[in-house]
């Protein structure tokens, strides 16, 4: 390990990329574990960051053009192997601010260090025959569907799922959007008198108040506020559920499924000093991210609870928020290793633990009050089908309009609130507002 004692962005990039594909970890969770990445610098992070995510958003797309100069057995190579290949000509294909012997040279070094000196001379055959013929893979024609989702860097199965489901109107809009980058959006609890130092770091969103994009890559702690509980990281299509919630000062509330909390911390400034918003989940290690964010001053009213959300035995509330486990095909924009993570047979098992924890959540809604179901999820099994289902089980809820409490922009025919990132530029949502008659 001489060489790379201290690991390089790209390195790092390799190693954890190959990590995420052998051993099918979440990007964000090898991420945040590890030590090499939060000792690399503002400049280098950022072009880690970069790799990472482009690959993963592009895998397919990248795979296809190095299966152009490797002809045999580019699918026995080992993850690190083809993590190489991929930095590397994402870095030649994409980006266009690196130059080329900079990428070539460190791809090489890096095969020697982690495969072998036989396989860097294949890497640097590769690259050099793209650098002097780049293959470009050709723009799929509409109803090509297996192309489309080569191209566009996607499983073949979500790219028929979601023409089953929507048809081909918007297919390409949705493709498109779930490989472009994310704003980073902060909701605003409380105002401060020092809101003109935001600048340097928030951009207002006219379009929804209370809402700011994080205008460059910063530790949330330097933004002016973040430490006395002025904001809580949330995109506006996750806030929607909120909206439908409708807290009231004084009102007792609880959230299932709360961790890590931006929820739990809209809804907690929302109800006031005289309310309480009890917060579940089962998951320890996410209770402790939502203990943290609520030890922030202002938020004494939020009862931490671990438990199971579909058993855990709670007095009842006048409301209940279940932000319900999904499969995230609304978020694949923000988490670019999702697609490859899931698979078609996720969504039994997913709708499965959805309805037992909505008909729990049932339970906990006194007569006359109100439950919200949302998930980050575009998928219509996980949310309208759910829905159907609940309603014809529990004849004692009805669906309320959404339209009552969020633009109708945003809501469907049926009147659900539904916002996708090609026509909304947030992240991908559903929720439903039900009430209890009795």
């Amino acid at each position: 390990m001489a060489k790379y004692e201290t690991k390089s962005a790209r390195y790092l990039a390799v190693e954890l990329l190959a990590a995420n594909e052998k051993d099918g970890i979440f990007i964000n969770h090898l991420i945040e574990k590890s030590w090499a990445v939060k000792q690399l610098s503002t400049v280098d992070r950022a072009l880690f960051l970069e790799i990472v995510n482009g690959v993963l958003r592009n895998k397919r797309h990248l795979d296809a053009i190095v299966q152009k100069y490797v002809t045999h057995g580019y699918d026995s190579f080992r993850a690190d192997l083809k993590s190489i290949l991929r930095c590397a000509i994402y870095q030649l294909a994409f980006l266009e601010k690196i130059p080329d012997y900079a990428v070539l040279s460190e791809a090489v070094e890096i095969t020697k260090e982690k495969v072998s000196l036989r396989y860097a001379r294949l890497v640097n055959g590769v690259l050099r025959n793209y650098q002097r013929k780049p293959f470009l893979l050709p723009q799929p024609r509409a109803g090509e569907v297996e192309k489309l989702a080569e191209f566009y860097s996607h499983p073949n199965w979500l790219v028929q799922r979601f023409i089953e489901q929507y048809g081909t109107a918007d297919l390409l809009s949705f493709l498109q959007a779930n490989n472009r980058p994310q704003a980073i959006y902060l909701r605003r609890l409380k105002r401060l008198k020092i809101e003109k130092k935001f600048d340097d770091f928030l951009q207002a969103v006219p379009e929804f108040p209370n809402y700011f994009k994080l205008t460059e890559q910063t530790g949330l702690k330097n933004i002016p506020g973040w430490e006395k509980g002025a904001f809580c990281v949330q995109d506006p299509g996750s806030g929607m559920a909120v909206e439908l919630l409708a807290p009231q000062k004084g009102e007792k509330i609880i959230d299932l499924c709360a961790a890590p909390g931006g929820k739990t911390m809209a809804i907690s400034a929302l109800v006031g000093k005289q309310g309480r918003v009890v917060a579940v989940d089962s998951a320890k290690k996410r209770l402790q991210i939502l203990q943290e964010n609520t030890r922030l001053p202002g938020f004494e009213n939020v009862e931490i609870r671990h438990g199971d959300a579909r058993k855990i035995e709670l007095p009842q509330a006048g409301a209940v928020l279940l932000d319900a486990p999904c499969s995230g095909l609304g978020v694949l924009a923000r988490r670019a290793d999702l697609r490859w993570q899931r698979q078609p047979t996720d969504f039994a098992d997913l709708v499965k633990l959805q309805m037992e924890i909505l008909a729990h959540a049932a339970k906990l809604v006194q007569p006359g009050g109100r439950l919200v179901y949302s998930t980050c999820s575009l998928d219509k099994m996980e949310n309208e089908e759910i829905i159907a289902t609940f309603l014809q089980q529990h004849t004692n809820f009805v669906k309320d309009d959404t339209a009552h409490y969020v633009d109708k922009k945003f809501v469907t025919n049926e009147g659900f609130v539904r916002t996708w990132p090609f026509k909304h530029g947030i992240d991908g949502s559903f929720s439903a507002r039900l009430v209890r008659q009795k």
